[in-house]
């Protein structure tokens, strides 16, 4: 979870609520306590979404100058 975490600037929680809402990739369960996803499925999502709207450290955070 650290990596997918670090790689889309977003917390476990909003992850998991992504996930839960059909608008995150879902992870492979490798074990009980192990999650996996496809790295390919996680770029196509990061690169999926406006730039407006995902900012890498912003945590999804529009741009001030962009919101009106």
């Amino acid at each position: 979870m650290a990596e997918v975490n670090a790689r889309v600037k977003l917390g476990e929680t909003a992850i998991r609520e992504r996930i839960a809402a059909g608008t995150f990739p879902a992870p492979l369960i490798a074990g009980p306590r192990c999650v996996r996803w496809v790295e390919s499925e996680v770029i196509a999502w990061r690169e999926s979404l406006s730039r407006a709207v995902y900012k890498p450290g912003k945590a999804g955070k529009r741009n001030a100058k962009n919101s009106g």
